[in-house]
């Protein structure tokens, strides 16, 4: 557990009893609240009780010359005890005044047993009551009976009234001990919660005082060890600082002899491009021959087709030529009926005389053109092997330069090698200068944070202890500024 975490459970152990005491005082409050207004309802009732009982006397004996204002005196005060009747027995809206249309009324909660019970009996009691009131009224010849049984029934109606305002204060004072009991429990928790944080406390100082002494041993050590640090520090800067120069000295000259290395190099490359680039045109031409002679190859095989076809035609053509003459024999051997199909057949044998000719000038044509395409095939068979004679020499010359750059390079890379290593080394030394000085300004850093965690250390323990550290004070007069 964190101290912080001890720290904070007792505060907000006595934040969590101090609001638990609040609430349950307000919801005491509350509750006595509607108590004492219940109580109040009730004594009124014993009152009206009275009130009644004496305006019904003052309503027969006095109030012979204007009997209806007492009358009214009488229903109202009938009114008002049973609606507080019903309020105090089944809850509801409760009359404030003794005026029936006031209409001035608080919700009342209704009464707890016993005294809703004892309410009950009253009420049971006040049944009785109403119907001699009102033969009282109404002047009967039992009024005087029934007056003087309302007259001697009230200390019965009475007596169950007070028992429940009796009831009703057992258990106001009930919810009052409950709250002083609460509130007691609650002072006691709080103290015991007040003893636990003392000791928390003390112990946490112990602890806070026992950290703060290592603390200001270690202090001191980093003190001493801050002074060793900036001393090897400047000395070990100072040293690199000349060694950084001469190696760069050293790094310029080598750049130099790189760069023109490079540079041949660069040379040697961009001629193995061009040679690498001539063959593959050349080759590209080749290639493209081969294919040019493939497709001249395949006209060649469709001119033989061709005329393979055309021969065909000229066959067909001699025998249709043939199947004319003797159709024309067979019309003219018909006679006049024969004279239309010797029209036709003279005609097809002119067709087919025509196509004869034609098929003859397609396949010289034809026959021609094969001539040609083989002159052509020989022709480009010559170009072909001159430009493969140039794409074999190209390719030789490409290898010749690629010796050429692949020797220039491992030259190159024997340098750059060089460079890189002296470059590497500059680096190095450079970063060990500028290490060097960080470590100087790191120790001057870590001599003036030592101080500062003295400083915080002593107010440390002067906040648990209330004094100054005997330890502190001999580091305070010992500590010396650190060496240039």
């Amino acid at each position: 557990m964190t101290m912080r975490t001890k720290l904070m459970l007792p505060v907000i152990a006595l934040s969590l009893i101090t609001v638990g005491m609040f609430l349950v005082t307000w919801w005491v409050a509350l509750l006595q609240q509607d108590d004492g207004m219940m109580i109040n309802l009730a004594g009124r009732q014993r009152m009206l009780s009275q009130k009644i009982a004496k305006d019904l006397l003052f309503y027969h004996f006095a109030a012979k010359d204007q009997p209806e204002p007492a009358a009214q005196q009488v229903k109202n005060g009938i009114t008002i005890f049973e609606r507080t009747q019903a309020a105090l027995m089944d809850s509801g809206p409760a009359p404030m005044t003794l005026d029936p249309q006031a209409r001035q009324e608080r919700p009342c909660p209704g009464a707890k047993e016993p005294a809703r019970g004892q309410l009950q009996e009253a009420a049971a009691v006040w049944k009785e009551f109403a119907p001699r009131i009102a033969s009282v009224l109404a002047h009967e010849t039992s009024s005087e009976a029934d007056l003087a049984w309302v007259i001697q029934s009230v200390p019965g109606l009475l007596e169950k009234l007070n028992q429940a305002v009796a009831s009703m204060q057992q258990q106001s004072e009930q919810k009052v001990r409950f709250l002083l009991a609460s509130q007691a429990g609650g002072i006691v928790l709080g103290g015991i919660l007040m003893l636990v944080a003392i000791l928390v406390i003390r112990r946490i100082s112990r602890s806070l005082e026992l950290a703060a002494e290592c603390l200001s041993e270690t202090g001191c050590k980093v003190h001493d060890s801050a002074v060793l640090v900036a001393r090897s520090s400047q000395s070990i800067a100072e040293g690199t600082t000349a060694s950084a120069a001469a190696i760069e000295e050293t790094s310029a000259a080598l750049t130099q002899l790189s760069v023109t290395t490079h540079q041949s190099v660069d040379n040697t490359q961009q001629a193995n491009v061009m040679a690498a680039s001539a063959g593959q045109t050349a080759e590209t031409g080749r290639e493209t021959t081969r294919k040019l002679l493939e497709a001249m190859s395949r006209l060649q095989e469709s001119s033989a087709k061709m005329a393979d076809i055309i021969r065909t035609i000229d066959a067909i053509a001699s025998q249709t030529n043939l199947l004319a003459l003797n159709a024309a024999v067979e019309a003219a051997r018909a006679g006049d009926a024969g004279k239309g199909f010797a029209v036709v057949a003279e005609e097809v044998r002119n067709l087919a005389q025509r196509s004869a000719s034609a098929a003859r000038s397609t396949a010289a044509l034809i026959e021609e053109a094969r001539t040609n395409t083989q002159a052509g095939v020989n022709a480009f068979k010559n170009v072909e092997q001159m430009l493969g004679q140039i794409a074999d020499d190209a390719m030789n010359v490409s290898r010749i330069v690629a010796e050429v750059a692949v020797s220039g390079n491992e030259q190159t890379r024997g340098i750059d090698d060089i460079n890189s290593a002296v470059m590497q080394l500059e680096h190095v030394t450079q970063a060990n200068a500028a290490s060097s000085e960080e470590a100087a300004a790191v120790g001057q850093e870590l001599y003036s944070e030592a101080q500062t965690l003295e400083s915080i250390v002593e107010t440390l323990l002067q906040t648990v202890r209330g004094r100054s550290p005997r330890a502190l004070e001999a580091v305070a007069v010992d500590a010396g500024a650190v060496p240039e």
